[in-house]
């Protein structure tokens, strides 16, 4: 038997093993579409109530007032259709790294937040209208928790299709 660091390398590695399980591609399939659903349901929430995550954006105080409102435009229309190519399963690795990206920049920026006394008992802003939540540790705990999740989608899509490429003699 390989020692278990030739084993993650190899073509035949621990993971493209278990990965050919039909239970762990359903399991991922799941995650996927869950975490897709939350991003959908995230930037639902915030169009709803355009001027409640406009209040919420100010109320970091980390962005020039004047680029306030394009990016408050702007945020729910990224996770709207980012997390709908996670539903439809398009370009998964791209857009679960785009939203891992876009959810720690969130989290750092609720963490000055926390840290700095800003707003700490108030609404975070995450899903607008339709969940209020406030800034505290659980929340953290959450962000932490769809971002391994998001990594996980997008680390087995980029092996999904290395494995594919390998199998065509087509890896660039």
């Amino acid at each position: 038997m390989k020692p278990f660091y030739l084993m993650i390398v190899n073509d035949e590695s621990a993971f493209s093993k278990i990965s050919k399980i039909p239970l762990i591609d359903s399991g991922l399939v799941a995650l996927r579409i869950l975490l897709g659903v939350i991003f959908v349901m995230s930037g639902v929430g915030k169009m709803l109530d355009v001027s409640g995550f406009i209040s919420a954006v100010m109320r970091y105080g980390l962005l020039p007032s004047w680029l306030v409102v394009p990016f408050s435009s702007a945020v729910p229309l990224v996770e709207l259709a980012l997390g709908g190519m996670l539903v439809v399963g398009r370009w998964t690795s791209i857009s679960s790294g785009l939203l891992a990206v876009t959810l720690l920049l969130f989290t750092g920026a609720e963490l000055y937040a926390y840290l700095n006394g800003v707003f700490v008992a108030s609404e975070c802003g995450c899903f607008g209208k339709l969940l209020h939540r406030p800034t505290d540790k659980l929340s953290f705990m959450e962000n932490g928790i769809l971002i391994l999740g998001l990594a996980t989608i997008g680390f087995s899509s980029r092996l999904k299709t290395v494995r594919e490429k390998t199998k065509e003699g087509d890896l660039r």
